[in-house]
């Protein structure tokens, strides 16, 4: 009987650590993807930009993204900019928020928050599906 009980408590100390450690890894790729996102729009790369995002974003923004004019216009605006990943929450088994910090200048800044998605119909893919302005949360 004691042994049955040592068993159950190792496995369920096994099983949270790993629910754990699988929450955190997905708050983790959901960091650097939107790190990565917001890289790429100082930089100007618009195929990462595609590549980054999904759902009604991406119809919103498909247009936009493959204008080749587009790309001049973001290194532009975002010249000097410096771009901050400030947190994240887990919403969902397969959502993260994360929060994000745009600095143009030193008196501009511009608070975002990013829903980052696990896509299933792309392939089990993690995508940011939605940006909103923090202030207007």
């Amino acid at each position: 009987m004691k042994y049955r009980l040592t068993v159950v408590v190792i496995f369920m100390t096994l099983l949270c650590s790993s629910v754990a450690t699988a929450d955190t890894r997905l708050e983790e790729n959901a960091q650097n993807l939107v790190s990565q996102y917001l890289a790429a729009l100082i930089q100007g790369d618009t195929e990462l930009l595609l590549d980054s995002i999904g759902g009604d974003l991406l119809e919103r923004r498909r247009v936009l993204l493959q204008n080749p004019d587009y790309s001049t216009y973001l290194t532009e605006v975002y010249m000097g900019a410096s771009v901050s990943v400030t947190g994240s929450r887990q919403l969902t088994a397969n959502s993260v928020a994360v929060d994000a910090v745009i600095e143009k200048a030193a008196d501009e800044q511009l608070g975002l928050i990013f829903l980052v998605e696990v896509v299933k119909d792309k392939g089990k893919k993690l995508l940011i599906v939605a940006e909103q302005d923090a202030k207007k949360q």
